[in-house]
């Protein structure tokens, strides 16, 4: 993450009549054969508002941006995309918002992360607050090794049953992949789910990320195995389907499933959100 001017600390970003939205994101999508594309301007007043992320490499495919998928529905060619939020440049990340949900800027590790509207004192109250980051910039995995996740920061009075971190997807008569923070414990989880059944194939971390400290979390599958990993180090894994395939026409959403009043809100600060296919 570059060093980000003092002006740019701190930023309100509502859902619509965004005049001008300066954090920004970080994507990249790696195969054997890349370019690189041109950065176009900041974003301006538009309904949704939209974050817009600095850099791209793309496959060899003229004009393509993501590689063709294979026969098992994942890309043909290795895929990673990044959000780091700063830099400017274009792929947005829209911000989806209701009852005056919106995302504001803080300082970390020399950059900038984003945080999420506080936690309501009633799960559910449509008056809540409630805003996601989407793009439909994403890849499907397919049967393809996958890993996902981000840096995380939640305080313990900050939990809830359910925070989604990141999906694409969805549980019911979807496919899906999904990294979320899980009741009062704070426990991270991964969750895929395939097109062919409606399992839901779950692993949970035995340890807490609710500290009030910024956390690495990711999920990785790897054929029959989806693990876990809290700061670098397994904290669990499961069996899943070898032949389990992730292939939806959803966005990727960052910080909630959507934005109706039950969205399973993140109501922390979120860094460094990725996604590796291949």
């Amino acid at each position: 993450m570059g060093e980000v001017p003092p002006a740019r600390r701190r930023l309100l970003l509502p859902a619509a009549a965004l005049v001008s939205v300066l954090a920004a994101s970080a994507l990249h999508l790696a195969s054997s054969c890349e370019r690189h594309a041109a950065a176009m301007p900041l974003a301006s007043s538009s309904a949704p508002a939209e974050l817009v992320a600095p850099a791209v490499s793309v496959p060899a495919a003229p004009g393509s941006a993501l590689p063709p998928a294979d026969e098992n529905g994942g890309p043909s060619a290795p895929v990673v995309v990044r959000y780091g939020f700063e830099g400017e440049g274009h792929v947005p990340l829209r911000v989806q918002a209701a009852a005056g949900g919106a995302v504001r800027t803080e300082s970390h590790g020399g950059g900038l992360a984003v945080r999420f509207p506080p936690r309501c004192p009633q799960y559910g109250d449509p008056t809540c607050p409630r805003v996601i980051l989407e793009t439909s910039f994403a890849a499907n995995p397919g049967t393809a090794p996958l890993r996902f996740g981000a840096a995380v920061r939640l305080a313990a009075n900050e939990t809830s049953d359910g925070e989604n971190v990141l999906q694409k997807g969805f549980s019911h008569g979807h496919s899906q992949f999904k990294l979320q923070i899980d009741g009062a414990g704070g426990q991270p989880s991964c969750v895929l789910v395939g097109t062919t059944s409606a399992r839901i194939h779950a692993v949970t971390a035995g340890i807490s990320v609710a500290t009030g400290q910024w956390h690495t979390v990711e999920c990785a599958r790897a054929g029959a195995s989806l693990t876990v990993i809290v700061d670098g180090a397994v904290a669990g894994r499961v069996d899943v389907p070898v032949e389990l395939s992730i292939v939806n026409a959803d966005p990727l959403r960052v910080g909630g499933k959507g934005i109706s009043a039950n969205n399973d809100q993140f109501h922390g600060a979120l860094d460094d959100v990725f996604v590796s296919i291949g």
